[in-house]
């Protein structure tokens, strides 16, 4: 409940439901296809589950690369890849280059995610 008993209904949420012509589902969320939050027209807007919305989120903020599922394995000194899924690690190799380690994760999350997979950019500059 929001300010005054009122209850608050994201934008979004209101939108797709008025799309869909009924009411999201407690589990339900909507998924933004250019991943700006604040683009609510409806062609932006799709029905998703929670592991479908976060297949398709970037990188988190904290990440040293920039890169979802890459990092650097210090070790063995190689580029490490791997996919989550439903909250398992799924090792996806080591990688002499970056290349390669994007490659393998980029792959691996269209197979299991399709369309909602969020997939790392190419690197402009080798960093072997």
């Amino acid at each position: 409940p929001g300010v005054g008993g009122q209850i608050h209904i994201a934008e979004h949420r209101l939108r797709m439901e008025e799309h869909l012509g009924r009411a999201l589902g407690r589990h339900e969320q909507v998924h933004h296809r250019n991943g700006v939050r604040t683009d609510n027209r409806i062609e932006n807007l799709r029905p998703a589950d929670k592991q479908g919305n976060r297949a398709n989120s970037g990188p988190s903020r904290n990440n040293a690369h920039g890169l979802k599922g890459i990092g650097w394995h210090t070790q063995e000194r190689k580029w490490r890849a791997r996919l989550y899924v439903d909250s398992t690690n799924i090792s996806l190799g080591l990688f002499v280059n970056l290349e390669n380690a994007i490659k393998a994760y980029n792959q691996a999350a269209m197979e299991w995610y399709g369309d909602y997979a969020y997939l790392n950019p190419l690197p402009e500059k080798s960093y072997e």
